[in-house]
């Protein structure tokens, strides 16, 4: 159980960096107006995951309120 918590925890911490940089990302791309495909790989990253987090409950927890909080501070940082 324990184990699989920290696993949970260490993906959720790395996605949650990834996720980072995508919402920058993001922003660069609807900044220059770029084709839909660019975004693309959003939705490979959101499967894996999905994946890497079902194993432990605490560990998507922690990476669901991280994920939040970072794509706020990183929103608010493009903005101002």
């Amino acid at each position: 159980m324990l184990k699989n918590d920290l696993i949970g925890i260490i993906a959720g911490i790395f996605f949650t960096w990834i996720g980072y940089f995508y919402v920058k990302d993001l922003y660069n791309v609807v900044k220059t107006g770029l084709k839909e495909q660019e975004a693309k790989p959003a939705m490979f990253l959101a499967v894996l995951f999905e994946i890497l987090t079902s194993f432990s409950t605490l560990g998507y927890l922690l990476s669901f309120v991280g994920g939040i909080l970072i794509t706020l501070i990183s929103i608010y940082s493009i903005l101002f």
